[in-house]
């Protein structure tokens, strides 16, 4: 079982994901939500996850540097991006450091 942490600072797009994921037959103990990256770090450090589900363009810390955070400290999380931009370089850097898919 995994625990999954979807990071999204649109609501709509946040709940959408978490309904379905929660919904599904996937293998998750737990499912949680943050609207920023900066409360998702926050989130992590008293209770890491095995999963994390995040947007990348987000105001104050985008999802890249978050994840940078994040492997720094927990190599072992995986991270998979989702965006509504068509921008290659961010899908780049995403591979890059790590991050398992983008979508």
């Amino acid at each position: 079982m995994y625990s999954l942490l979807i990071v999204d600072d649109e609501e709509i797009i946040l709940n959408g994901i978490k309904d379905a994921v929660s919904s599904s037959a996937l293998p998750l103990k737990s499912v949680r939500t943050a609207s920023s990256a900066k409360s998702a770090l926050k989130m992590l450090m008293k209770d890491p996850c095995d999963i994390i589900v995040s947007d990348i363009r987000m105001p104050d810390m985008d999802g890249l540097e978050m994840a940078e955070q994040i492997l720094a400290r927990n190599s072992d999380c995986m991270i998979i991006f989702l965006s509504g931009y068509e921008d290659f370089e961010y899908v780049k850097r995403a591979l890059k450091m790590g991050a398992c898919d983008y979508i």
